[in-house]
């Protein structure tokens, strides 16, 4: 028996054979796209969006915290082998900023123009005008480490 179009029937059946199994693998193909689009929708999303807010939280923390750091190295750094604290005090009759410069500042750290400008700064005071009596806030230094 042959057929038009195949040499011999060993070829017909072999032929058929291929179109049989292409036909089951689109099936499998069929079954897997099923199987895919079975899952939740937005799921990569949620894990995409999920990855991108830790990312976001991280980095955020780490320029905290960076920050944060530097600030706590500047306060508590030493200055030419001395380390800085700051102290509080009642201004009396008679005392200028010049003379609590001569008496807590260190030449090797800051100039006393420096030291007395700093202090102005930290107690939001005029250079030319302190009273009797007001409380301010004098930085010092010392070698010991408290």
């Amino acid at each position: 028996m042959r057929r038009k179009g195949y040499s011999s029937r060993r070829n017909y059946i072999s032929k058929c054979r291929r179109a049989d199994r292409m036909a089951d693998q689109r099936k499998q193909r069929s079954r897997s796209r099923s199987r895919v689009s079975a899952r939740p929708f937005g799921d990569s999303r949620n894990f995409s969006l999920l990855l991108l807010t830790a990312a976001a939280m991280l980095l955020s923390l780490l320029i905290l915290f960076g920050n944060r750091a530097k600030a706590e190295s500047e306060d508590h750094g030493t200055y030419n082998g001395y380390y800085k604290y700051f102290t509080s005090i009642i201004v009396q009759s008679g005392d200028t900023l010049s003379a609590y410069a001569d008496l807590y500042n260190i030449a090797e750290i800051k100039s006393d123009e420096e030291y007395i400008s700093e202090v102005c700064t930290i107690n939001d005071i005029d250079r030319d005008h302190i009273v009797s009596g007001q409380r301010i806030i004098i930085p010092y230094y010392d070698k010991e480490f408290r």
